[in-house]
Order: C-alpha cells, then structure tokens, then sequence
C-alpha cells in the first residue's frame, strides 16, 4: 500500500485542524501529528497473519472448535484452521506426534500423554474452555427411567454386567421386563473416559457388549431412538441437539439425593454431579512463538468462549477461568492442573489449589454485558454496522444493538436529539451539527471507519458514457442543468440522441452531501428535477436498470451489490487525466479522485462512562472493521487510523476533525501541507 495513502486519513484531520481557526476548544482538534496521538495498533486492528493451524480431538469439544474455526475467519480470512473429530485419546496421539497445534479434549490429558509429548520434545498448554455434562439418554417412549443414581448407572454399564445385565428389570425390579439396548462413545474417547471415572471411580472400567460404540454422536441418539429399551450417553450439547430423538435422563446426586436434570442452569449451579465437567483445548508451546497465528487463535478461543460455547449448547466458565487459562497461554506454562483431580470436584475448588498468583483479572473482552444501543443514520455505513451487530450478538448476546438506515442527515438529528448513541455518517459532521449537539448537552467523537466511493452507475445497455470527467458529471446534474439538460446528446455531442434519467440520494444523505462538495465545489449544490431521489439505494439501482438512460450514484458497496443490474462508469481523475473504474483497488492506491472519501461513525461521549456495552461496541466496531468493511464491499483504512479512532474513544476527544477538509482531496496535497 503506498505510505501517501496509508496516512491519507489521517492527514486529512491533521489538515483540519491546521485550517480550522478557533471554533473548536483545543480538546476537539488534533494540533500535530505526535506520537501521543498516534497511539500502537492494538494486535486485533493491525496484525494480519496466514497460515495453516491442525486442530484435533474430541467430538464433544469438536462444536466448540468448529464454530470459532467459523468466526476466526472472519477476522483472519488468511488463516486455515481444520479441525477433526477423532476422539479425546487419538486427538493426544497427534499433538504428540506432532500433527496437530491444538489437541480437543473432554478431559484432562492423561500423565502417559503428558510423557508421551515430552518424549518428542513437545510441551503442552492446558486450557478449560467450558462446562459440558455428560447426558444418559433413553428412548422417547421410556416412561420408567426418570431418574438414575450412580448405583444404577454401574448395574448398566459396569463391567461386571457384561453378558448378564440385559434387562431393564435387572437394574430395578419395578422396571418392565425390556431389553437393554445400549449406545456409547468408544474407549478412545474423553467422554468414554470422563463416564467410567465419574460413575465407576475407575477409569475405562466398562461393559465391552454394547450394541453399538461410536465417535458419531448422532449414531448413539439414533440407536437410542431406534430401540425401545434403548439407553446411552454423550455430552449435553448433543443431546440439547437431538432431543426430537432422545429423552434425557435425571442424575440423583450423591450427595443431596436429588434428582438434577441434565441442563446448562444445573451445571452452573454446580448441582449436577457428577456428570458435569470442564472440557479443554492443549496447545502446542514449544514452537508456539514462531507460530503467532496459533497464538492469534487460541486467544480469540478464550475471549470468544463465554458467547460462543453459549450458542453450541454448553455453558460458558466464569470469567476468571478464561483469565487464568490466558495466563497460561501467555506465560507459556505448561503441563496439566487437572489430570489428578477427581471427577465432579468444582472447578473453582480446582483453581483455589494454584494461588492467586494464578488468577489474573478477567480482560474487557471477557467481560459481558447486557443493554440496548441505538445506531442510526447512512445507508452507506449501514451495511458495516447491521455487519457489526450481527458479529457483536456473538461475543455479547444479551446486547441488543438496532441498526436503523436513514440518512446522514437524519441521524445526525436523532443524535442531538439523544435518541441514538451512534450515528453512521458517509460524510464529516457540520459544524451546525456539532452546534446542535453542543446545545442539547451531547457531545460527539469522530470515529472513521472505512474508505467509500460514490460509484456513478447508468443502464448496462449504455455503450457510449464509459468514463466521465467531473465537468460532465456537473453538466448533468448541476443545479444550472435543472429543466434544461434533458438529453444525452446535451451531455457530449457525440452521445446519443437519448433521454436522461437520473437517480440518486435525497438531499439528507451524506452521500448527497459529498457528491456535491466532490463535483460541484459547494454543498448542496445539484439539480432538483431528479426522476427519484431516495435513500433506498436498491431503488436507484432499480430506476437506472430500468431506463435505456439511466444514470445514478451511491456507495461503493451498492455497486458491488447490484453489478447485475446496473454498469459502473470510470471517473476521469482530474490530476492525472486517466479514467479510473471505482473499485476497492482504485480507492487504495489514491486513483480513484475525486469520489473516494472516508466513511464514519459519531459516538455519544456525554454519557459514554455510564453506558459500558456501547463503547464495548465500539471498540469490537474499530477492531473488527480492517476485515468486516472487505466483506461488505468496502476498503479498509490502515492501521494507525484505527488506532487513531480507539485513540479519540478512550481519551473522550470530541468534536469533528474532518469537517473543513475539501472533499476528493488528493492524498499527496494533504501531506504536503501537514510537512
């Protein structure tokens, strides 16, 4: 990317408030470009890493992995992380082997694993990443097996009952004279191993006649379902999963006598036992440090666990074992705390036995919240921001963010207003707006958040209008052409003898706004006789397609978005004379003048303390924009200019920067007088 471009943004503020007089007071504007106010990228905004990373293991833990594998790309799109379902015990072979990076396990590595890795020279990192109970299942059609006590589990499933237990009324004489069907994991499996230790307090102690033993959990919940005397066991996520197909079985425990249904509540109040369990990810240390992409992920595992674990049917550890797990990692301490404690011992009883030492405070990223934030404004921000709320619900689900497209104008209204803590503007806030604000109490932070382009569109039948310059642009939609430039022909004489139908947004669009300021030189400034001025964009693709002389503009994204139904048109770049088709390409290499612009977001500050999940959001919002903005259709600003915005968020530096610089300003010209 060429360094003119990467500070362009930048810049552009620092060029604003060089120019800006003295409207603002001094906390508003950015008197010079220091290193105070160019703050590091955090690792989230600037590192982008590549590579392969094998995960393999349990296929209880399987879920987990998968959906972060999901998530991960979105974030790392350059990354590709596989993940396989092979069992607790053949997921350890391969971490030990040297296969894989990162080892599932449904419970703790085992002290022959342990010697085993360090026999190959390999260290591994242990880290809880949820609760799972382990779910007894029996056909939907039992009604005598409600409850079962640990007793009863052994009569079943003991080794002592191979080829002699075979009915149901051998394990209680009130039960009905049915045959035993029984479904399970097979011996390499963590849950297999978590069940024998739990209700045999013996280790793979177990009945070898089961009718079927699997490492596909869907085929124990269908030989259940399928047998009428049918029972097995899997962990809780699967049977959330399968419950069309199965009835879960309560647990009497030990020690209360009560029976305790196998669910996440239960879990969390520690009565189900003792068949509720931690589950673990180990991870490969000792090449860990020239693998940052492993680390890279393994970090987003843990701050994305307490949502994500949530959505896959497990429930989520207390924070602080997610901080101590991201001690682990980041201290490189390996080996395994758990691999000598008994089944059904609470974690935080677990966890006591290390010290405080080993309890670091839990990060904002594992934090959860819970409220409401309003986002209204762009129809041009708006694909990012209904993006970023999508994204957000799966870090912090009992935040309920509304995204609402209405215009720049109108957002900037609702903001003074206050009843919107974030307002999505494709174009700098005025100072009226910021006057408005100031007058109701609000003040406001400039946040950019991705690069644009007005991409002026026509009918994909137009064969003559394949690059315009701004003269022309101007020619059509000046406010001097109103009832009198009504012909292609009026446009170039070589153009067509065809009728000009012309489609944009409405004059509260941001998009309105800087079209003007970019081809007329004055805010505001077009013709008022358009055939349809709205802010739905799909209508102005709609209208353009549907007029042999069409012509049209809005965002970048938009064109992106309906290539089949409407033709982009190169913009002649005043500087250089050369027709530059609107791209992603084109706006990062600083061609694309003079309709490539900055896009933003405006924060509520006034209240910013007191409102912790709105600038949770926003900080997801300025560290997940370098990949989420490439997926809607828009450019990525580099990474000292969100490092700048989460700059403003957390030192609460309000006011607009942006707001005096002269749109399509040229990169170069910027720079030159930042110097």
């Amino acid at each position: 990317m060429p360094a003119a471009f990467i500070f362009a943004v930048l810049a552009l503020g620092l060029l604003a408030a060089a120019c800006g007089g003295d409207e603002e007071p001094t906390a508003t504007t950015v008197p010079a470009a220091t290193e105070a106010m160019m703050p590091e990228p955090t690792e989230a905004m600037m590192m982008m890493y590549e590579g392969e990373i094998a995960v393999s293991g349990s296929s209880t833990v399987f879920p987990i992995s998968e959906a972060m594998q999901v998530e991960f790309k979105t974030v790392q799109p350059d990354v590709k992380v596989n993940v396989a379902s092979t069992g607790t015990g053949a997921g350890g072979k391969a971490m030990c082997a040297g296969e894989v990076e990162i080892w599932d396990a449904s419970r703790p590595s085992k002290q022959s694993e342990l010697d085993a890795c360090a026999e190959a020279g390999i260290e591994i990192i242990e880290i809880p990443v949820a609760f799972d109970a382990l779910s007894v299942v029996v056909n939907p059609d039992n009604d005598w097996a409600e409850c079962l006590s640990v007793e009863e589990l052994r009569t079943i499933f003991g080794p002592e009952a191979q080829g002699s237990v075979t009915n149901w009324n051998q394990v209680d004489a009130s039960f009905p004279d049915v045959n035993l069907r029984m479904y399970g994991p097979t011996t390499a499996s963590g849950t297999f191993d978590y069940f024998t230790e739990a209700i045999m307090d013996e280790g793979g102690a177990h009945r070898g006649d089961m009718d079927l033993a699997t490492e596909e959990d869907p085929l124990i919940a269908q030989g259940v379902n399928g047998a009428g005397g049918g029972i097995g066991y899997f962990g809780l996520a699967y049977y959330a999963q399968y419950q069309e197909l199965v009835k879960g079985v309560a647990i009497e425990n030990p020690s209360t006598g009560e029976c305790v249904e196998p669910s996440a509540a239960s879990v969390e109040a520690g009565s189900y036992l003792p068949l509720a369990r931690p589950i673990f990810i180990y991870v490969r240390a000792d090449n860990l440090d020239e693998r940052p992409e492993v680390e890279a992920f393994v970090k987003f595992y843990i701050e994305q666990a307490p949502s994500l674990v949530t959505e896959v049917g497990y429930v989520p550890l207390p924070a602080e074992v997610y901080a101590w797990g991201l001690n682990r990692l980041e201290n490189r301490i390996t080996g395994s705390v758990f691999k000598d404690v008994a089944a059904g011992t609470p974690i935080g009883d677990v966890l006591a036995k290390t010290g405080d030492a080993m309890m670091p405070e839990p990060t904002e990223a594992m934090m959860m919240y819970e409220g409401e934030i309003a986002v209204s404004g762009s129809s041009t921000v708006f694909p990012i921001s209904e993006a970023m709320q999508v994204e957000f619900k799966t870090v912090q689900p009992d935040v309920k963010v509304n995204v609402a497209s209405t215009g720049t104008g109108a957002g900037g209204k609702a903001m003074c207003a206050g009843e919107v803590e974030i307002w999505d503007a494709s174009r700098p806030s005025k100072q009226s707006e910021l006057d408005a604000c100031a007058e109701a109490g609000i003040e406001i932070i400039e946040i950019p958040v991705a690069f644009d382009a007005l991409s002026v569109v026509v009918n994909p039948d137009n064969d003559w209008a394949e690059c315009l310059s701004v003269e022309e642009l101007r020619t059509i939609f000046g406010p001097e052409a109103q009832g009198s430039v009504t012909n292609w022909n009026q446009v170039d004489a070589s153009f067509p003898d065809v009728n000009l139908r012309m489609y944009g947004p409405t004059t509260a669009s941001g998009t309105f706004d800087y079209f003007t300021e970019a081809i007329m030189d004055e805010g505001g400034a077009h013709r008022g006789d358009m055939d349809l001025a709205t802010e739905e964009d799909p209508l102005i693709a709609q209208g353009v397609n549907g007029a042999g002389g069409g012509i049209g503009y809005f965002g970048l994204a938009y064109y992106a978005q309906y290539q089949e139904l409407v033709k982009g048109v190169a913009i002649e770049n005043p500087s250089t004379g050369e027709c530059v088709e609107p791209s992603a390409a084109s706006v990062e290499a600083g061609s694309y003048l003079p309709l490539a612009r900055p896009i933003f977001i405006y924060v509520r500050a006034d209240n910013l303390d007191e409102r912790p999940e709105v600038e949770a959001f926003v900080k997801f919002y300025i560290e997940q924009a370098p990949s989420l903005v490439t997926e809607v259709g828009y450019v990525p600003l580099p990474a000292e200019v969100y490092a700048w915005g989460l700059n403003r968020l957390e030192n609460r530096i309000t006011g607009s920067v942006f707001k005096d610089v002269a749109a399509g300003t040229p990169i170069d010209e910027v720079l030159e007088t930042t110097q």
